[in-house]
């Protein structure tokens, strides 16, 4: 139980990790190429929030999954 704890922490620390690499990366790239940080954000940084899911779907159509892909897409366009 203690090992599984310390993987959950050390987990946790390096998303955030990578989050704000994630976000401290898209803002340079505002700014080098003279975009709008909001341009940005609605763009880059939404694709990568929405990777999970897509690969979620993918690997549920590919394991003839359909239900779970068809599942999973109706529960991101919700408004729950």
């Amino acid at each position: 139980m203690v090992i599984a704890v310390a993987i959950l922490i050390v987990g946790l620390i390096v998303l955030v990790w990578s989050a704000d690499r994630l976000v401290f990366g898209a803002a340079a790239i505002a700014k080098n190429y003279g975009v709008s940080p909001l341009i940005i954000g609605m763009t880059i940084l939404a694709m990568g929030s929405s990777a999970p899911e897509m690969m979620v779907s993918a690997n549920a159509a590919l394991a003839d999954k359909t239900d779970t892909a068809v599942g999973n897409v109706l529960a991101q366009i919700s408004p729950t």
